[in-house]
């Protein structure tokens, strides 16, 4: 990719290393942080329009919806994602993705 933005085309071909740094920019942005992305992507099977689903589990969070936007633009913004990107981030606690059936199935099926 090149110095600047990344397009959503290279954003979708190189998503595991856009998924190493969100990784690094979440532990930036919160601390201890577990990133697992999901969905179409990882499996293989994406459609053109998919985009790439990251679930990103924090110790604690605000309950703020506005507060948690303003979390994942940091971290958007620390990876270098563009403002239109293909990336969906699930911010959530630990207790929310022990709670989330489609988080506890991502995490029960995660290659680590």
């Amino acid at each position: 990719m090149s110095s600047e933005s990344p397009s959503i085309y290279e954003i979708r071909q190189d998503w595991k290393n856009i998924v190493r740094k969100l990784s690094d920019a979440a532990k930036a942005v919160l601390g201890e942080a577990e990133v697992v992305p999901f969905g179409s992507v990882v499996a293989g099977n994406a459609a053109a329009a998919s985009d790439i689903d990251v679930l990103i589990i924090a110790k604690d969070l605000p309950k703020s919806a506005w507060r948690k936007a303003q979390i994942i633009g940091k971290i958007e913004e620390e990876t270098g994602l563009p403002p239109f990107h293909p990336v969906q981030i699930h911010l959530v606690t630990w207790r929310e993705a022990q709670t989330n059936p489609i988080y506890t199935e991502v995490l029960k099926t995660r290659k680590k």
